[in-house]
């Protein structure tokens, strides 16, 4: 319970953009009003705790069912006939644009018909069109 002078403070608030102005007091009273301890009075203890299992929320969905371990793959070792193929090999034959000896190689990072990376900062020649300030 709050002290006598906060509930004066809090019933003396005035809300404005209600649709029909009410204060906390009247607010506090309807509710008050609305509880009435004799309405409880006649009731039992209420039904027994041997009802059964409560029925599910509609919004709460069932619990999944546990999955199946899986089971382990066998382990069985690799043809020795069969050469090991290494994904990170560039001399993969099963990759076309990995040969390092093909001239026409897509992958190629010394191929000169790739442009030149832009420079954040190129130098200006002495007679360039911009001025140039020295700080």
């Amino acid at each position: 319970m709050l002290p006598r002078a906060a509930l004066d403070q809090f019933n003396g608030i005035q809300y404005e953009h209600a649709r029909c102005p009410f204060s906390d007091a009247n607010f506090q009273a309807t509710i008050d009003a609305a509880y009435n301890e004799a309405m409880y009075a006649d009731l039992g203890p209420g039904p027994a705790g041997d009802c059964g299992p409560n029925p599910l929320d509609p919004g709460v969905a069932p619990e999944p069912a546990p999955l199946p371990e899986p089971e382990p793959e066998p382990t069985d070792p690799t043809d020795p006939t069969d050469p090991p193929t290494d994904p990170t090999d560039p001399t993969d034959p099963t990759d076309p644009g990995s040969d390092p000896t093909d001239p026409t190689d897509p992958t190629d990072p010394t191929d000169p018909s790739e442009p030149e990376p832009f420079e954040d900062n190129p130098e200006l020649p002495e007679n360039s069109e911009f001025p140039v300030r020295m700080a």
